[in-house]
């Protein structure tokens, strides 16, 4: 982001922080965050002592920000711990920006693995029964319509390594079980 849409989002934001928080409350700080790569953000600290985080892109579609939102309140209600929307929205200048709460980084805790693993098994048996996901008889009724070839798991899972492995490149070694899985299932065969 320029330092142009900078200022323009700074003074629009001016705007929304005093009608979130009260006319005295404003932005004393921001400093960028780094990590993303396709949003520019911040940690915006308040006069009142808030800490606030910031997404923003000038090129988002109009729902680019809602959709996040709706994933955000979809982890949290399979009891993820999620960031909490405060607002998001386009500036006159069709800057997309998503307001949430800030989170410091902190060490983890002894436990931090058992609880995220508990929790993403949350937010994976929530997607089935209830991430926005599709249940088996979503399935079995599409394959009613344009049933499976043969041969459709073995390309499923080649389609898939494609992108494990560009994950494994991008993010790290999260992604390396699953690509070594597969591999695996191909030297075998």
């Amino acid at each position: 982001m320029n330092s142009k849409e900078m200022e323009l989002l700074h003074m629009e934001l001016v705007d929304v922080i005093r009608q979130i928080y009260g006319e005295e409350v404003y932005i004393t700080d921001r400093i960028g965050i780094s990590g993303g790569d396709i949003n520019d953000a911040y940690h915006l600290c308040l006069s009142n002592g808030e800490n606030l985080f910031i997404k923003m892109n000038a090129n988002a579609k109009d729902d680019f920000f809602a959709a996040e939102k709706t994933g955000l309140e979809a982890l949290h209600k399979a009891g993820a711990v999620t960031l909490s929307v405060i607002t998001y929205d386009k500036t006159k200048d069709n800057l997309s920006y998503l307001l949430l709460n800030f989170v410091r980084s902190s060490r983890p805790k002894r436990t931090y693995w058992e609880d995220l693993g508990h929790m993403l098994a949350q937010v994976h048996h929530a997607a089935v029964d209830k991430f926005g996901g599709f249940s088996p008889e979503f399935y079995d009724a599409y394959h009613e319509i344009i049933p499976k070839e043969p041969g459709y798991t073995v390309r499923r899972d080649l389609y898939n390594l494609y992108h494990l492995l560009n994950h494994l490149n991008l993010f790290g070694r999260s992604y390396l079980a699953a690509g070594r899985r597969i591999l695996k299932s191909y030297s075998q065969k």
